[in-house]
């Protein structure tokens, strides 16, 4: 679903949090992110994106866990700061620094970096990651949406490995042409956003 239809009440019945990313299955609709690829992980085993065994899985779910908790979580606080100007009470930007830098470095010393953070192979540790650590710096799609500018964090100190993963998350194909999607789709979500504000 490229935007989120707010305005439609009936999309409640499909998301009880009016949240996306919502997905349409033969048993019906699913939301929230981590319950969702868990869900694409077991209809898809012959695609594996989990490691095999079941404490790589959990240790897999605690990186997962760690980054929806204490990365993302604490850079969408910022967005209306990064994105629209709103002014922030300097404990709300203390906290969030002090919560983001710990899960900064409880990745760094979970991750295995090795190129991946599994291991060798591309989980959903790492998808759940490099969307995230868009909310955190916005990347080519919204190079405004730097949350950690607002907050004072300094990502490359937290999380030395970023740079050089990230580079080789984006050099597969997946990630190429789901940036190709999100890039398509971005300016009619803006616009929608826009126009929902103005109503």
């Amino acid at each position: 679903m490229a935007a989120q239809p707010a305005t439609d009440p009936s999309y409640f019945d499909k998301s009880p949090l009016g949240k996306i990313p919502c997905i349409e299955t033969a048993q019906g609709f699913l939301s929230e992110t981590s319950v969702t690829l868990d869900y694409i992980e077991a209809c898809y085993p012959q695609q594996p994106l989990a490691p095999g065994n079941a404490w790589e899985q959990a240790k897999m779910k605690e990186l997962i866990k760690i980054i929806e908790l204490y990365v993302e979580s604490q850079g969408r606080r910022l967005i209306p700061a990064a994105m629209g100007g709103a002014q922030l009470e300097q404990a709300v930007l203390d906290d969030v620094s002090a919560v983001m830098n710990k899960g900064l470095g409880a990745i760094h010393r979970l991750g295995q970096f090795a190129p991946f953070l599994m291991g060798e192979q591309v989980t959903l540790a790492d998808i759940v990651l490099r969307y995230s650590l868009v909310v955190v710096n916005g990347g080519t799609w919204l190079p405004d949406l730097n949350t950690a500018v607002v907050a004072g964090i300094d990502i490359h100190a937290g999380l030395p490995e970023r740079a050089s993963w990230e580079q080789r998350m984006n050099a597969l194909p997946v990630s190429q042409q789901i940036d190709a999607a999100v890039r398509k789709a971005l300016p009619g979500v803006i616009a929608q956003r826009n126009q929902q504000k103005g109503e």
